[in-house]
């Protein structure tokens, strides 16, 4: 019976005990509901690309910062501060065990391997700039030593040159003059592949990755300049310059979106449209019917003059 009486009189509040009791539960309960509302909401699509492309640039930019960073006791020095002997060199030629000793990272000179792969071919000192891996400094010290010498005549100068590798060099010297006509052709924007956009001048590999995409995501390009809605070209404009003359843009490749059968979900999932209104739009057509002709999309309030402009291109009536 005591322990009855004790158990009693420690769950026994007075009113001052209770409101506060009460108020505790309160917040508890917001706190559930708040968790529950943001488990529930789809992040929007516009957050989710920012966050995607800031950590391709932050991937695409640690190659070259990496060589500037104060290393660890045993590792190699910074790029700055490590013994290296300078001597001309042509970037279209020199090895990887060359690019190292100009002080890079195996991991950088790679990249510019696998860049060389792709179609890259580097016509001026200056284009050294476009490799995302070298870090401006780098750029800087190596650009003085470029010789950009005749291909052919560099691959006559190799030493132990004899009949096998006079093939492949043959063979070698034919697919670069091939990648240098196919840089100079026009290059279909929705129908080509990271090496045909490396090869451009003013694009790297994280370039040709962000536009493609970015192409991806919104079913094709209507017109060059939304190129610079890229992400990771924003604020680097003057790089995708040199590349514009050798675009082009067939539109019968935009994949479109039918507009009079699409759920919330795919519509929303393009980028020139955020949730409120893919949600307006569906709503509208399950008030008024099918859309029959485009201006008919006009009449959701919804729906201002630009972003309509925009996404015209991309509405289908099917």
């Amino acid at each position: 019976m005591a322990l009855r009486e004790r158990i009693k009189d420690v769950l026994t509040l007075h009113t001052a005990e209770r409101k506060g009791a009460m108020l505790l539960v309160a917040i508890l309960l917001v706190q559930v509901y708040l968790i529950i509302r943001a488990e529930d909401r789809l992040p929007e699509d516009t957050e989710m690309t920012e966050v995607l492309a800031r950590v391709e640039r932050w991937n695409a930019d640690r190659a070259g910062a990496d060589s500037l960073e104060q290393r660890t006791p045993g590792k190699e020095a910074p790029f700055s501060a490590r013994a290296w002997e300078p001597f001309p060199f042509d970037p279209n030629t020199i090895d990887v065990a060359g690019w190292m000793g100009f002080g890079l990272s195996k991991e950088q000179a790679m990249t510019i391997l696998r860049y060389r792969e792709a179609g890259g071919v580097f016509r001026r000192p200056e284009d050294l700039g476009r490799l995302r891996a070298l870090h401006p400094d780098q750029v800087e010290r190596l650009r003085p030593f470029v010789r950009i010498t005749n291909y052919e005549a560099s691959l006559e100068r190799r030493r132990g040159y004899g009949q096998g590798d006079a093939r492949r060099d043959t063979a070698r010297t034919r697919d670069y003059h091939e990648r240098t006509s196919r840089t100079l052709a026009p290059i279909e924007l929705n129908s080509c592949d990271s090496a045909d956009l490396v090869a451009l001048p003013g694009i790297g590999p994280a370039f040709a990755r962000g536009i493609l995409r970015y192409r991806d995501r919104l079913g094709g390009y209507h017109d060059i300049d939304q190129l610079r809605e890229v992400y990771v070209i924003q604020g680097r404009e003057e790089m995708l310059e040199r590349s514009i003359p050798y675009l082009a843009i067939d539109t019968s490749a935009i994949r479109t979106i039918p507009l009079n059968r699409c759920s919330v979900e795919e519509l929303a999932a393009h980028p020139y449209v955020k949730w409120p209104l893919a949600k307006a739009l569906i709503a509208y057509r399950e008030l008024h019917g099918p859309f029959h002709t485009l201006d008919e999309v006009r009449n959701c309030k919804a729906l201002d003059p630009e972003r309509f402009r925009k996404l015209a291109p991309y509405f289908s009536l099917e």
